[in-house]
């Protein structure tokens, strides 16, 4: 009924300096009161961290996280599924 929703994914590159760019994402689901279809809609908040890391004065690698953005989405029963939105299916699907 959820086919190619992601909950969880890393990725990211770096070079041998410290220097680069990595992500994190957590998708949390709670069942809304909402019903269509007979089936409660589905909330699914999705969390995505970034973090810049670069050496610092001495030539530590010291991290840099963003702010945290947090995004909602509906997943509705459409009567055969939960249609999932592009922002959270797997690539391909």
């Amino acid at each position: 009924m959820l086919d190619g929703l992601v909950v969880a994914g890393h990725g990211g590159e770096g070079d041998a300096s410290c220097a680069g760019s990595f992500h994190s994402s957590q998708v949390r689901l709670t069942m809304s009161p909402a019903r269509h279809h007979g089936y409660h809609d589905i909330i699914a908040v999705e969390r995505t961290d970034t973090d810049n890391p670069s050496p610092d004065k001495d030539g530590e690698c010291q991290a840099h996280p963003a702010k945290s953005v947090k995004r909602t989405h509906r997943l509705r029963y459409d009567g055969n599924r939960y249609p999932v939105p592009a922002a959270l299916r797997v690539m391909g699907l």
